[in-house]
């Protein structure tokens, strides 16, 4: 019988700070996806970054998967004063439909500010 199943890859386990120096600071993360994806244009059948946060400075940022903005920070981290003792988990949801087989591109893009992410996970579902 077919199903599906929820899998995940670790896209970096280490922590690594990005400031926006002059205007911006990218990170680029590439990343293969299996080519029995389940797809699916709606939430349900979507995808889930998570990552961690700490040290962040009137920050605002985005995620940009494939090309397309994906999460926009704009009204949830911007003010926030984190320390490395106070670390925030996020996870954002969007449509399977931003996957692409195989190859993917995902670009942090830091607009203002400054912060520490870590433990950047990426979730999808697969069919079996």
């Amino acid at each position: 019988m077919a199903g599906t199943v929820a899998d995940y890859q670790v896209l970096s386990d280490g922590p690594f700070s990005l400031e926006a120096v002059a205007g911006r600071d990218t990170r680029r993360i590439g990343f293969d996806l299996p080519g029995r994806l389940h797809r699916g244009g709606t939430r349900h059948h979507g995808g889930i970054f998570a990552f961690g946060i700490y040290d962040a400075r009137d920050l605002d940022f985005d995620l940009i998967l494939n090309g397309t903005k994906v999460y926009d920070s704009s009204g949830h981290t911007g003010g926030a004063r984190l320390t490395s003792d106070s670390d925030r988990t996020f996870q954002e949801t969007f449509p399977s439909t931003q996957f692409s087989t195989g190859d993917n591109d995902l670009t942090i893009q830091v607009n203002r500010g400054s912060g520490t992410f870590h433990d950047l996970i990426v979730w999808f579902q697969r069919d079996t």
